[in-house]
């Protein structure tokens, strides 16, 4: 789940919440937003640019099925952002 808030000062209370409840550092797999970015590399996170990211926008029917509508084109990694 991606980490949201409002300003820069909340971003920085919940990654430090984060980062006591875990003991250690955070693992962001999306980055939403410039701001929350800078807050990572100002608190020392090392940050990764490259990446894949896959967005679903064909809507379902009810007679439809995920081969039917998607085929063999669909490839995913990550279960929990689905």
């Amino acid at each position: 789940m991606p980490l949201l808030a409002l300003n820069v000062e909340q971003m920085h209370e919940l990654i430090e919440i984060l980062e006591n409840r875990t003991g250690g550092a955070v693992y962001d797999r999306e980055v939403l937003d410039s701001r929350l970015l800078e807050v990572y590399r100002s608190r020392g996170y090392m940050i990764q640019n490259k990446s894949f990211g896959l967005m679903m926008f064909k809507p379902l029917t009810s007679d439809a099925s995920f081969k039917k509508t998607y085929g063999d084109r669909f490839y995913m990694s990550r279960l929990d952002t689905f």
